[in-house]
């Protein structure tokens, strides 16, 4: 906890040094491009100080079974006391020729793949996630309303018209990944790299999906809120400046949701969009952007929390770079198969292969436009 704490206050440090720099530049005591230069190394550190705060802990390393020595050094150990060893045991040392004042030394093996880090939008900790045991799952919803009316005691009522009921179909399509994994690897890796396979898939389909949720063309493939026509059509245009993301846009966006969404709203942009709200201020002379206070929690803007989504476009000349509103009622998941894999020990046994199909069957849409807006920065 001690270590959380710090971790907050080194983060408000950070922002409050920025600011301070920025207020100078504001006065003219610092050039624009000095402060520019700040700003990058700032910004820089404060994202990796809440990416380390919202990292999950990582479960400490497996003990050795036994008494915690590996099996390489007792070997060691055993022939520099004895000078014997059994099969097993020579098999666990390297043997250099004896005649060229060879030695016996295990090698240290890290048992731990060196992988990259794997950007993916988290638009399903936002949505509405379902799960269907059918082809496709059939949302009821209400297309249009009906008017009331006033009326007297003895007046005459007339009928009401205009309630409307439609269907949204969510279709599940396919995402998968195949495999091709030689008989070798798989009998003489110290890993299991059929495993590492499903792992491989699983970061790889949840980055593929992230990006359907935000931008996806609804053609054999979820449809992104980007790509929907009601959600386009009431989008909010921008007027900070060409390319400019500017304070009244986000004022703008906000308030263009009505006040039940937005109460439950959250912000989508990428971090490129977030360094940019990072400096902007109302006529009070506030910053709209407010840096997390305790571990695990967004950063937030007006109040709402931020959801970093690095399939958001970057700003600049009409891009739709912000989105808000509240995600869980505007667009929905439909899950039909989790997770399958199908191990082919025959299709490729010619060849001294194994394939691994890794399939999911996704569908995704926006189910209810209104609770939605798109910020449309200026061209």
């Amino acid at each position: 906890m001690a270590e959380e704490n710090k971790q907050v206050e080194e983060v408000k440090g950070l922002v409050a040094t920025l600011r301070s720099e920025f207020e100078k530049m504001e006065k003219g005591k610092v050039t624009a491009s000095d402060f520019k230069t700040f700003q990058e190394k700032i910004t820089a550190d404060v994202g990796d100080i809440q990416t380390k705060m919202n990292r999950p802990p990582v479960a400490g390393q497996a003990e050795e079974k036994g008494d915690g020595i590996k099996p390489e050094i007792k070997a060691l150990a055993k022939y520099m006391r004895k000078g014997i060893l059994e099969p097993e045991e020579a098999k666990l040392l390297q043997v250099s020729d004896q005649t060229l004042g060879g030695y016996l030394a295990p090698p240290e093996y890290v048992r731990e793949l060196i992988k990259g880090i794997v950007l993916f939008s988290p638009i399903r900790s936002i949505a509405r996630v379902r799960s269907t045991s059918q082809e496709s799952m059939e949302l009821p919803k209400k297309t249009a309303a009906s008017t009331a009316r006033w009326g007297g005691e003895l007046v005459t009522k007339t009928e009401t018209t205009g309630i409307a009921f439609g269907i949204e179909k969510i279709t599940p399509q396919e995402i998968y990944s195949l495999y091709k994994i030689t008989k070798k690897m798989i009998e003489d890796s110290l890993f299991n790299i059929e495993t590492e396979v499903q792992m491989d898939a699983s970061e790889q389909q949840g980055k593929l999906e992230g990006t359907a949720f935000v931008s996806g063309t609804g053609v054999d493939q979820p449809e992104g809120f980007l790509s929907n026509a009601a959600v386009i059509a009431a989008k909010v245009a921008g007027a900070g400046g060409s390319g400019v993301l500017g304070v009244a846009d986000i004022f703008s966006t906000f308030y263009s949701v009505p006040a039940l969404y937005a109460a439950n709203g959250s912000w989508l942009m990428n971090r490129l969009s977030e360094k940019a709200c990072m400096l902007l201020k109302d006529t009070n002379n506030f910053y709209l952007w407010m840096p997390s206070l305790a571990t695990g929690q967004p950063s937030t803007l007006l109040g709402r929390p931020i959801v970093s989504c690095p399939d958001m476009p970057n700003i600049g000349s009409n891009a739709y770079a912000v989105a808000f509103g509240d995600f869980s009622k505007a667009y929905t998941i439909v899950d039909r198969i989790q997770t399958e894999v199908q191990r082919l020990t025959e299709l490729y046994a010619e060849s001294g292969q194994v394939g691994v199909i890794v399939r999911r069957r996704v569908g995704g849409q926006v189910t209810l436009a209104e609770a939605i807006r798109v910020l449309q920065i200026q061209s």
